[in-house]
């Protein structure tokens, strides 16, 4: 790309990548690590904040050698723009609960505080067994679940629909299973 860039370049001397991984490095959800042990989205994440800051970005690699990725942004030229004086706006508030289905500690606790300061009473399980033994209490509780659709509880996705709730949207990493009021008003 023509132009003038700042370049961001992280490079490893680790085992490098093979030519069929390097071409699938800046895919959403590629990853060559166990189920539970990385989401493949790191890299992805790069690759679109490149993109939507207007640079680029690539990845060079050599079999055990190394990765070198390089993140190349648009240099800004001119004058810095004058602060701009805004209102904030209250974050918007939800009601009901929210069953958090999500095998990684680390993300099933940032899902679960995020939805928790917007006003939802958060449930939290680490896998579908888990869950289903909390809904078997009282699965009227429960509006929402949100599912890891890419861990291995997608197989009682079954047993959401039997115990009430249908899919929200279409599955991308996290399912959203609701009750069927909730469903008639989903996208």
């Amino acid at each position: 790309m023509p132009g003038d860039y700042v370049m961001i370049a992280v490079i490893d001397t680790g085992a490098g990548m093979t030519p069929d991984v390097l071409a699938r490095a800046f895919d959403p959800f590629f990853t060559t690590k166990e189920v539970g042990k990385g989401t493949g989205l790191g890299l992805a994440m790069v690759f679109g904040f490149a993109k939507q800051s207007g640079g680029h970005a690539e990845i060079s690699s050599v079999v055990g050698e190394g990765t070198t990725v390089r993140l190349f942004l648009p240099r800004f030229v001119g004058a810095r723009a004058p602060p701009i004086e805004t209102v904030p706006a209250g974050p918007a508030r939800g009601s009901g609960t929210v069953l958090v289905v999500e095998d990684e500690a680390e993300v099933r606790d940032v899902a679960g505080a995020v939805l928790r300061d917007l006003g939802y009473r958060v449930l939290e399980a680490a896998d579908g067994p888990a869950a289903l033994r909390m809904m078997s209490h009282d699965s009227e509780a429960v509006d929402v679940a949100l599912i890891d659709v890419v861990a291995p509880i997608t197989r009682w996705q079954g047993t959401m629909i039997e115990i009430g709730f249908e899919p929200l949207a279409r599955p991308t990493a996290r399912g959203a299973f609701g009750r069927p009021r909730l469903a008639a008003n989903a996208p």
